[in-house]
């Protein structure tokens, strides 16, 4: 179980990577996090909505939430967190699953309170809700702090870029990377009985990016050949 004076070490040095990153690649980016929350905001934030995981409380202290483009995190498309003000407007009394940041298309993330598989004090899953998705929506972290500390990392690895947007995005894979990803992904399609739309759409799962990003960067006619080899 992490202690509270550890998660908030972690919290912080996260939120270093990213600022850091943005000063050197990105400083519009930085331009958009909003000051951190005041004790009284936090106050009036846990008073409307309890068990917020303390990673979370620590994220607010150092950014309250985003003002405006460029969003920040991507995860199939960009994402801007809310500040204290959106979280209580949006999620007051909607029980254990909060919405934490929503992109241009109104889909959302939401953080689940209570974590079926971990009770340590820092848990809290996160999910992928579009407004047109059915099913179980996708897990895209374990806690708030894991799913924060994956985006600085992919950040320092080099696995996004500025688009021509002006938004970040995971890079596509290129050359014979990408060609190899096609073709594998275009053998799993043939093997399922699937066709185009099944490849394009394991693609953008493969490469984190929304279909319209993948087709700017990779034609129908190069997906349609490959499930002609």
């Amino acid at each position: 179980m992490l202690e509270e004076n550890e998660i908030a070490v972690k919290v912080i040095a996260v939120w270093e990577s990213i600022e850091t990153w943005g000063q050197r690649n990105y400083p519009e980016l930085l331009v958009s996090l909003q000051v951190g929350a005041n004790e009284t905001e936090i106050e009036k934030l846990t008073k409307s909505i309890s068990q917020l995981p303390d990673s979370f409380l620590v994220s607010l202290k150092r950014h309250n939430g985003q003002t405006s483009r460029p969003y920040l995190i991507c995860y199939q498309d960009v994402y801007r967190l809310y500040s204290i003000d959106e979280l209580i407007e949006e999620n007051e009394g909607k029980g254990k699953s909060i919405a934490i940041a929503e992109a241009n298309s109104g889909d959302k993330i939401w953080m689940h309170l209570h974590n079926e598989v971990s009770f340590e004090k820092d848990s809290g899953v996160l999910r992928q809700r579009s407004h047109d998705m059915g099913g179980v929506p996708p897990t895209v972290g374990i806690s708030y702090l894991s799913w924060l500390q994956g985006f600085a990392s992919d950040l320092e690895a080099g696995r996004y870029e500025v688009s021509e947007y002006n938004s970040l995005q995971r890079k596509l894979p290129t050359g014979d990377d990408k060609e190899e990803l096609i073709a594998q992904l275009a053998q799993e399609v043939l093997t399922e009985g699937g066709g185009y739309q099944q490849l394009l759409a394991k693609l953008t799962v493969a490469v984190d990016q929304p279909e319209w990003v993948v087709l700017s960067k990779i034609s129908k006619f190069t997906l349609e050949y490959s499930l002609q080899q």
